[in-house]
């Protein structure tokens, strides 16, 4: 059976209400991606309103589906108004799922720990593993900034130890940190659509049991061993103070969501409070790694 696809353009503010709208409207499966040459943001995308600029909301439908009226019905059902063009193909069985798994196939980060999506089997018994399908543009570990942090947590002594994901979007930063031995993770996030969908993926995986989701005022009164953060330059200046306070004196901090030339503005609120190592950078963005200094007494 053929199906059929729709493209839409749209601002980065519209695309997730748009992409739920198509969701609700019987779209198979709905994927972001960048409608220009506009470097991603943000791999975890809370909501998915903060990827790009431009968006590229596209849905797959059953062929015998007006997705010309669909699509037009989900973009005015969102309060916009007149319809943006569309453009609408034909894609075949064979083909829609070959690119979904040439797009999501495993993937290994470090000696520790391997990404896999639910269509594919375990790579090896001695590795860690976190089964996780593309969803409306949640983190899928194929980001340089999320496969940074991944491989970071991967060369860490998590046993026994407490994580706090600041940012958490789909979870899988979290998931991680318990996978590889973590006893107690902490998970937040300002956006309820991320939430939900990391207690899914949590559960998936069989961490719920330590990995506590909510919002960010769970955290009060903790006092971590890591916090990971993957969000965005402006969120995480703002934040210098506040993830300090989280970490007791060693602890570790690992920050990215920051391109390479941001790394010294972002190293810059952080300095007073941490040890920081020279930022590790794959493709065009950066980690930037640092140890908790100890507090003087007052």
């Amino acid at each position: 059976m053929n199906w059929l696809q729709v493209h839409i353009d749209v601002d980065a503010d519209a695309a997730a209400e748009l992409a739920e709208g198509l969701e609700a409207a019987g779209a198979v499966a709905v994927s972001l991606d960048a409608a220009d040459d506009t470097p991603r943001f943000d791999d975890r995308g809370e909501g998915g309103a903060e990827l790009w600029p431009s968006t590229r909301v596209s849905g797959l439908f059953a062929p015998e589906v007006d997705v010309r009226a669909v699509a037009a019905a989900a973009w005015t059902g969102i309060g916009r108004h007149p319809p943006v063009p569309l453009r609408v193909e034909t894609v075949a069985d064979a083909d829609w799922e070959a690119h979904c798994r040439q797009q999501f196939a495993p993937r290994r980060y470090g000696e520790r720990l391997v990404v896999r999506p639910s269509w594919s089997e375990p790579l090896d018994a001695d590795t860690a593993q976190i089964v996780l399908d593309p969803g409306m543009a949640f983190g899928t570990g194929a980001h340089a900034t999320t496969a940074l942090c991944l491989t970071w947590l991967t060369e860490l002594p998590l046993a026994g130890r407490r994580v706090v994901d600041y940012g958490c979007g789909s979870g899988i930063l979290a998931i991680a940190a318990a996978r590889l031995g973590a006893a107690e993770v902490w998970a937040v996030d300002v956006d309820p659509g991320a939430l939900s969908v990391a207690r899914d993926n949590a559960r998936a995986n069989g961490v719920q049991a330590r990995v506590r989701i909510g919002p960010v005022d769970i955290l009060d009164g903790i006092c971590a061993d890591i916090v990971v953060a993957n969000i965005l330059l402006d969120p995480l200046r703002a934040l210098a103070v506040v993830l300090a306070g989280l970490l007791r004196d060693g602890g570790r901090l690992g920050l990215s969501g920051i391109l390479a030339q941001q790394v010294q503005d972002c190293a810059a609120a952080y300095a007073d409070a941490f040890d920081l190592a020279p930022a590790r950078i794959d493709d065009g963005w950066a980690l930037l790694c640092g140890m908790r200094r100890e507090r003087r007494p007052c």
